[in-house]
């Protein structure tokens, strides 16, 4: 079981940059003072369009909600003491899955060109790094994917690393 406690900034909203992890994450949501009189009700709007709904209420303060597949979790906490109402809208953005990467070369003799296709369905690519190796050694790594001066005749491996957003 890959579930974590994790104290994440759900602040964000859909305009901002969202802030995404790449594991099961238990939101906490904890009530400073619930009463008898208080009722809280916490909406979870879960990626794949379904809603779950958990009542806070007779002089209980927190759930514990369970956060574990991919996309945005929009989290709406409505309190209300029978006159007054309160509500706020939180989010939790999860992405666990790996990016996909298809590569293809070209070659010189004394270069080395690599054109990769990155795709993360989720929270999108980061970054795509290249790095040049001779056996085990480190040659190079650049996000270029462009590797000149090379030996003639000798043989060179590339490593492409994708990752998205959320480190994955």
């Amino acid at each position: 079981d890959n579930q974590k406690q994790d104290k994440i900034d759900t602040t964000n909203t859909p305009t901002q940059t969202p802030n995404w992890v790449n594991t099961d994450v238990l939101v906490d949501v904890t009530l400073p003072q619930n009463t008898s009189e208080t009722t809280t009700t916490v909406i979870v709007a879960n990626p794949d369009g379904t809603t779950d709904e958990h009542i806070i209420a007779n002089n209980n303060n927190d759930v514990i909600i369970s956060v574990t597949q991919d996309g945005e979790y929009k989290i709406v906490i409505k309190t209300t003491d029978g006159t007054n109402k309160v509500e706020t809208t939180q989010y939790v953005y999860v992405d666990k899955t790996n990016p996909r990467v298809d590569a293809e070369y070209e070659t010189t003799t004394n270069s080395i060109k690599v054109n990769a296709t990155a795709e993360d369905a989720t929270s999108k690519i980061d970054e795509v790094t290249y790095t040049l190796k001779d056996g085990d050694t480190i040659i190079s790594t650049n996000t270029t994917g462009e590797f000149i001066g090379l030996e003639d005749g000798k043989d060179y491996t590339v490593v492409t690393t994708v990752t998205d957003k959320a480190g994955n």
